[in-house]
């Protein structure tokens, strides 16, 4: 059934934002047809919970890009394979903090970084 709380992302009906994506958990989904998706890779649903996208993320001090799963807080390094379970959780990228640390003041969306720039050698 559509909508319902185990479907993947990908085949949940979303309605279409202004700009011609699909919202999904609040981040712009652009549609698997669509120029910017051929030109780019395509958006690949979480392995750990299946309710949102995989979305590049910046952490704002260092610059370290990683990719995020804004629902559940997954985290994939840009060398992992995003179709692998996830390596860790958002609080895990910044070491021991106190109890209350909210991660996500720093971070920042940020576009897929080039593909020669996400394994390391």
């Amino acid at each position: 059934m559509v909508g319902d709380s185990h479907e993947s992302p990908d085949r949940a009906e979303v309605p279409l934002s202004r700009d011609g994506g699909h919202r999904q958990g609040g981040h712009r989904v652009p549609d698997r047809g669509s120029e910017a998706v051929r030109e780019k890779e395509a958006p690949v649903a979480c392995t750990a919970c299946g309710q949102d996208w995989q979305t590049w993320y910046r952490v704002r001090d260092d610059g370290r890009v990683f990719l995020l799963c804004p629902e559940c807080d997954s985290i994939w390094l840009p060398e992992d394979d995003r179709h692998a379970p996830p390596t860790g959780d958002l609080r895990e990228l910044f070491g021991p903090q106190p109890k209350f640390f909210n991660a996500w003041a720093l971070i920042e969306e940020c576009p897929a970084p080039p593909a020669d720039r996400r394994t390391t050698t």
